[in-house]
């Protein structure tokens, strides 16, 4: 092979790849734009007629094969997690995992870990990267009377969080429909899991599942026993 040729074929293979990438962004941008419009009018119709904001994450990797309606904890994560809409982003959803304790060290700063004086609660919202959502139906379906998002949960310990930020509890309304905005707490800052302490949590929530279960058959065994005397 002359250098000539060498030369004609390095410049095709790169061409070829930065054509790709621009493809793929613009799939990837085509993508979001769908999913963000899906859920501004899921978001304006919770808003507008003042229903409820539950939003329910399904486990893409194992909605096909284990979804019943039901939770069981596996080695993939839950099947599905119980959230609340608080946004929509231009990259993903904010939603509120759960209110979570602040505290008030010597110096006045308001931190998470236990400290002098407890503060009032606030919201922790997790974010979800629409790179990591495969669909959202914001009809539900038979188990559930609300918006479902199909999310790969790659989140570390198998949630489908990539990070987390804190909230005020109460909204203030924003924008010309008074849509609802729940203001960050900036000395909090965002928190990003590490895998250490995800998996840590990940395995004793499964070792604990799997108690639970070895204890619902026990207890159906000991039924049985009784019955069939």
């Amino acid at each position: 092979m002359s250098v000539l040729s060498l030369l004609v074929g390095t410049a095709v293979t790169l061409i070829v790849y930065r054509l790709s990438r621009k493809l793929d962004f613009r799939t990837r941008i085509h993508t979001w734009g769908e999913l963000r419009d899906v859920t501004r009018r899921f978001a304006a119709e919770m808003h507008d007629q003042g229903l409820n904001k539950e939003v329910i994450l399904l486990n893409a990797d194992r909605y096909e094969k284990d979804y019943d309606g039901g939770n069981r904890f596996t080695r993939h994560g839950y099947i599905q997690v119980r959230t609340e809409f608080i946004d929509v982003r231009h990259d993903g959803l904010a939603l509120m995992t759960f209110p979570v304790s602040t505290w008030r060290d010597a110096s006045g700063r308001r931190v998470l870990d236990e400290a002098d004086t407890q503060d009032e609660n606030v919201l922790e919202v997790g974010f979800v990267p629409f790179d990591w959502i495969e669909h959202i139906d914001p009809d539900g379906n038979d188990y559930k009377n609300a918006p479902l998002v199909y999310v790969h949960f790659r989140g570390p310990g198998r949630t489908p969080f990539k990070s987390y930020s804190y909230h005020e509890p109460n909204s203030v309304p924003m924008g010309p429909r008074d849509r609802p905005f729940y203001p960050s707490i900036p000395g909090l800052g965002i928190r990003r899991p590490t895998r250490t302490q995800a998996w840590s949590e990940f395995w004793r929530t499964w070792k604990s599942d799997i108690k639970m279960r070895k204890s619902e058959r026990k207890a159906r065994r000991q039924l049985g026993d009784a019955s069939a005397r």
